[in-house]
Protein backbone atom coordinates (compact mmCIF):
# COMPACT_ATOMS: atom_id res chain seq x y z
CA UNK A 1 0.00 0.00 0.00
CA UNK A 2 0.85 3.61 -0.69
CA UNK A 3 1.92 6.01 1.95
CA UNK A 4 1.77 9.34 2.26
CA UNK A 5 4.42 11.15 -0.43
CA UNK A 6 8.21 12.20 1.72
CA UNK A 7 8.81 16.07 0.86
CA UNK A 8 12.18 15.68 2.22
CA UNK A 9 13.79 15.56 -1.17
CA UNK A 10 12.66 15.82 -4.79
CA UNK A 11 11.82 12.63 -6.83
CA UNK A 12 15.27 13.35 -9.01
CA UNK A 13 17.34 12.95 -5.72
CA UNK A 14 15.40 10.03 -4.14
CA UNK A 15 16.10 8.60 -7.86
CA UNK A 16 19.86 9.39 -7.69
CA UNK A 17 19.73 7.87 -3.47
CA UNK A 18 18.51 4.72 -4.55
CA UNK A 19 20.65 4.21 -7.85
CA UNK A 20 23.86 4.94 -5.64
CA UNK A 21 22.55 2.41 -2.71
CA UNK A 22 21.80 -0.28 -5.57
CA UNK A 23 23.01 0.05 -8.88
CA UNK A 24 26.58 -0.79 -8.46
CA UNK A 25 27.68 -3.97 -6.30
CA UNK A 26 24.84 -4.19 -3.41
CA UNK A 27 24.93 -8.11 -3.61
CA UNK A 28 21.01 -8.27 -4.06
CA UNK A 29 18.43 -9.65 -6.50
CA UNK A 30 16.14 -6.07 -7.85
CA UNK A 31 13.10 -5.94 -9.67
CA UNK A 32 11.75 -3.62 -12.31
CA UNK A 33 8.23 -4.57 -12.67
CA UNK A 34 5.62 -2.35 -15.53
CA UNK A 35 2.17 -3.17 -16.28
CA UNK A 36 2.07 -3.25 -19.87
CA UNK A 37 4.88 -1.24 -21.70
CA UNK A 38 8.51 -1.99 -21.75
CA UNK A 39 9.51 2.05 -22.33
CA UNK A 40 9.51 3.36 -18.83
CA UNK A 41 11.23 -0.01 -17.69
CA UNK A 42 14.22 1.01 -20.23
CA UNK A 43 14.31 4.08 -19.57
CA UNK A 44 15.17 3.46 -15.99
CA UNK A 45 17.12 0.90 -16.65
CA UNK A 46 19.23 3.01 -18.36
CA UNK A 47 19.66 5.26 -15.80
CA UNK A 48 20.90 1.72 -14.00
CA UNK A 49 23.27 1.15 -16.63
CA UNK A 50 25.13 4.90 -16.19
CA UNK A 51 25.54 4.26 -12.57
CA UNK A 52 27.03 1.35 -12.52
CA UNK A 53 29.33 2.51 -15.39
CA UNK A 54 30.26 5.59 -13.41
CA UNK A 55 33.71 3.98 -12.59
CA UNK A 56 34.03 2.78 -15.68
CA UNK A 57 33.07 -0.98 -14.69
CA UNK A 58 31.38 -3.30 -17.04
CA UNK A 59 27.83 -4.04 -17.58
CA UNK A 60 25.74 -6.61 -18.80
CA UNK A 61 22.41 -6.51 -20.33
CA UNK A 62 20.89 -10.34 -21.09
CA UNK A 63 17.52 -10.77 -23.24
CA UNK A 64 16.10 -13.34 -26.03
CA UNK A 65 17.21 -13.08 -29.56
CA UNK A 66 13.22 -11.48 -30.44
CA UNK A 67 13.11 -8.56 -27.83
CA UNK A 68 13.41 -4.80 -29.21
CA UNK A 69 16.54 -3.05 -27.48
CA UNK A 70 18.95 -0.95 -29.45
CA UNK A 71 22.28 -0.04 -28.50
CA UNK A 72 22.50 3.03 -30.14
CA UNK A 73 19.79 4.80 -28.52
CA UNK A 74 21.38 3.46 -25.18
CA UNK A 75 24.82 5.22 -26.50
CA UNK A 76 22.72 8.55 -27.20
CA UNK A 77 21.64 8.14 -23.76
CA UNK A 78 25.04 7.76 -22.13
CA UNK A 79 25.42 4.52 -22.19
CA UNK A 80 29.17 3.46 -22.72
CA UNK A 81 28.69 0.58 -25.57
CA UNK A 82 32.36 -0.17 -25.02
CA UNK A 83 31.52 -1.37 -21.73
CA UNK A 84 28.19 -3.19 -22.20
CA UNK A 85 28.00 -6.88 -23.00
CA UNK A 86 24.62 -7.81 -24.84
CA UNK A 87 23.49 -11.38 -24.79
CA UNK A 88 20.76 -12.21 -26.87
CA UNK A 89 19.55 -16.26 -26.12
CA UNK A 90 17.50 -18.36 -28.32
CA UNK A 91 13.82 -18.71 -27.84
CA UNK A 92 11.98 -21.81 -27.36
CA UNK A 93 8.41 -20.00 -28.65
CA UNK A 94 6.35 -22.32 -26.21
CA UNK A 95 8.24 -23.09 -23.72
CA UNK A 96 8.39 -19.92 -21.86
CA UNK A 97 9.60 -21.01 -18.30
CA UNK A 98 12.59 -22.91 -20.02
CA UNK A 99 13.56 -19.46 -21.91
CA UNK A 100 13.32 -17.76 -18.65
CA UNK A 101 15.55 -19.99 -16.76
CA UNK A 102 18.29 -20.18 -19.65
CA UNK A 103 18.53 -16.07 -19.45
CA UNK A 104 18.90 -16.96 -15.13
CA UNK A 105 21.65 -19.12 -15.92
CA UNK A 106 23.25 -17.02 -18.27
CA UNK A 107 22.98 -14.33 -15.49
CA UNK A 108 24.43 -16.64 -12.57
CA UNK A 109 27.61 -17.57 -15.39
CA UNK A 110 28.54 -14.14 -15.35
CA UNK A 111 27.82 -13.48 -11.37
CA UNK A 112 30.57 -16.45 -11.11
CA UNK A 113 33.10 -14.72 -13.04
CA UNK A 114 33.05 -11.71 -10.42
CA UNK A 115 33.30 -9.04 -13.04
CA UNK A 116 29.99 -7.41 -13.22
CA UNK A 117 28.75 -4.86 -10.83
CA UNK A 118 25.45 -4.82 -12.50
CA UNK A 119 23.80 -7.46 -14.94
CA UNK A 120 20.25 -6.60 -16.41
CA UNK A 121 18.14 -9.64 -17.03
CA UNK A 122 15.03 -9.14 -19.23
CA UNK A 123 12.24 -11.59 -18.39
CA UNK A 124 9.48 -9.77 -20.36
CA UNK A 125 6.32 -11.11 -19.12
CA UNK A 126 7.98 -14.29 -17.70
CA UNK A 127 7.90 -15.60 -14.04
CA UNK A 128 10.46 -18.69 -13.17
CA UNK A 129 7.92 -21.31 -11.32
CA UNK A 130 10.32 -22.94 -9.15
CA UNK A 131 12.47 -20.57 -6.48
CA UNK A 132 15.34 -22.51 -6.67
CA UNK A 133 17.57 -20.26 -8.06
CA UNK A 134 17.04 -17.43 -6.25
CA UNK A 135 18.60 -18.96 -3.15
CA UNK A 136 21.19 -20.11 -5.69
CA UNK A 137 21.68 -16.90 -7.01
CA UNK A 138 21.78 -14.44 -4.08
CA UNK A 139 24.70 -16.20 -2.36
CA UNK A 140 26.96 -15.91 -5.56
CA UNK A 141 25.44 -12.18 -5.35
CA UNK A 142 26.28 -11.78 -2.25
CA UNK A 143 30.05 -13.37 -2.04
CA UNK A 144 30.90 -11.25 -5.64
CA UNK A 145 29.07 -7.88 -4.54
CA UNK A 146 26.63 -7.93 -8.17
CA UNK A 147 23.41 -6.40 -8.32
CA UNK A 148 20.90 -8.29 -10.67
CA UNK A 149 18.17 -5.98 -11.97
CA UNK A 150 15.54 -8.09 -13.38
CA UNK A 151 12.82 -6.35 -15.83
CA UNK A 152 9.81 -7.78 -15.50
CA UNK A 153 6.19 -7.14 -17.27
CA UNK A 154 3.84 -7.11 -14.00
CA UNK A 155 1.37 -5.35 -12.62
CA UNK A 156 1.75 -3.96 -8.79
CA UNK A 157 -0.41 -6.44 -7.79
CA UNK A 158 1.06 -9.21 -9.09
CA UNK A 159 3.37 -11.19 -7.19
CA UNK A 160 7.11 -10.77 -6.65
CA UNK A 161 9.13 -12.81 -8.17
CA UNK A 162 10.33 -14.26 -4.91
CA UNK A 163 11.30 -13.92 -1.15
CA UNK A 164 14.75 -13.13 -1.83
CA UNK A 165 13.86 -9.78 -4.10
CA UNK A 166 15.66 -6.51 -2.01
CA UNK A 167 13.55 -4.07 -3.75
CA UNK A 168 10.87 -4.48 -6.39
CA UNK A 169 9.51 -1.10 -8.01
CA UNK A 170 6.70 -0.18 -10.41
CA UNK A 171 7.27 1.82 -13.20
CA UNK A 172 4.80 3.69 -15.56
CA UNK A 173 4.99 6.72 -18.67
CA UNK A 174 4.25 9.65 -17.18
CA UNK A 175 3.76 12.82 -18.75
CA UNK A 176 2.94 16.86 -17.45
CA UNK A 177 2.49 19.75 -19.44
CA UNK A 178 5.86 21.02 -18.51
CA UNK A 179 7.87 17.33 -19.07
CA UNK A 180 6.11 15.80 -21.50
CA UNK A 181 8.63 12.68 -21.17
CA UNK A 182 9.55 11.09 -18.31
CA UNK A 183 8.30 7.93 -16.37
CA UNK A 184 6.93 7.32 -12.73
CA UNK A 185 8.26 5.08 -10.09
CA UNK A 186 6.95 3.37 -7.13
CA UNK A 187 8.31 1.28 -4.45
CA UNK A 188 6.85 -2.10 -3.91
CA UNK A 189 8.89 -3.85 -1.69
CA UNK A 190 12.48 -2.32 0.00
CA UNK A 191 14.12 -5.18 2.46
CA UNK A 192 16.75 -2.56 3.65
CA UNK A 193 15.94 -0.54 6.69
CA UNK A 194 19.30 1.37 7.24
CA UNK A 195 18.21 2.95 3.68
CA UNK A 196 14.95 5.12 3.72
CA UNK A 197 13.38 5.18 1.14
CA UNK A 198 9.48 6.37 0.63
CA UNK A 199 7.29 3.97 -0.45
CA UNK A 200 4.79 7.24 -2.54
CA UNK A 201 4.86 7.79 -6.50
CA UNK A 202 7.57 9.59 -7.86
CA UNK A 203 7.77 11.34 -11.20
CA UNK A 204 11.16 11.86 -13.29
CA UNK A 205 11.43 14.04 -16.28
CA UNK A 206 13.49 13.20 -19.14
CA UNK A 207 14.57 15.00 -21.91
CA UNK A 208 14.90 12.26 -24.68
CA UNK A 209 11.57 10.00 -25.20
CA UNK A 210 10.74 7.60 -22.41
CA UNK A 211 10.70 4.88 -24.96
CA UNK A 212 14.13 3.47 -25.81
CA UNK A 213 13.09 0.52 -28.12
CA UNK A 214 13.94 0.08 -31.41
CA UNK A 215 13.14 -2.89 -33.93
CA UNK A 216 17.40 -4.56 -33.46
CA UNK A 217 19.93 -3.66 -36.46
CA UNK A 218 20.75 -6.97 -37.96
CA UNK A 219 24.91 -6.12 -38.06
CA UNK A 220 24.36 -5.98 -34.34
CA UNK A 221 25.75 -9.15 -32.29
CA UNK A 222 23.78 -11.81 -31.78
CA UNK A 223 23.56 -14.44 -28.50
CA UNK A 224 27.22 -14.66 -26.55
CA UNK A 225 28.53 -11.82 -28.24
CA UNK A 226 29.71 -8.86 -27.38
CA UNK A 227 29.51 -5.49 -29.03
CA UNK A 228 32.83 -4.82 -31.25
CA UNK A 229 34.53 -2.07 -29.45
CA UNK A 230 38.35 -0.88 -28.62
CA UNK A 231 38.47 -1.67 -25.09
CA UNK A 232 39.04 -5.63 -24.47
CA UNK A 233 36.87 -8.27 -22.91
CA UNK A 234 37.65 -9.17 -19.36
CA UNK A 235 37.85 -12.92 -19.16
CA UNK A 236 33.82 -13.88 -18.08
CA UNK A 237 33.13 -12.79 -21.74
CA UNK A 238 34.64 -16.50 -22.59
CA UNK A 239 33.25 -18.06 -19.61
CA UNK A 240 29.57 -16.81 -20.27
CA UNK A 241 30.20 -18.13 -24.07
CA UNK A 242 31.36 -21.52 -22.55
CA UNK A 243 28.43 -21.41 -20.28
CA UNK A 244 26.09 -21.03 -22.53
CA UNK A 245 27.47 -24.06 -24.92
CA UNK A 246 27.48 -26.64 -21.91
CA UNK A 247 23.75 -26.44 -21.44
CA UNK A 248 21.70 -25.69 -18.54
Amino acid sequence: MAVAASQSAPASSLWEALLSEYARGAGCLVELSAPLHAGAQLSAAVDWLKAAQSDRSWVAWIQGEQSSFYPPDLAAAGVDLERLLVARLPESGRAREEDAHARLKAAEILVRSGAWPLIVVDLEGMTPRSLAWQGRLQRLLERHRTTLLVLRRAAAEEASLGPFVALRLELRRAETQETPMGFSWQVLRHKRPSFPLSFAPHFEARNAPAELCLPWHPSLPKEGEALETKASAPPALALFREGLGGGR
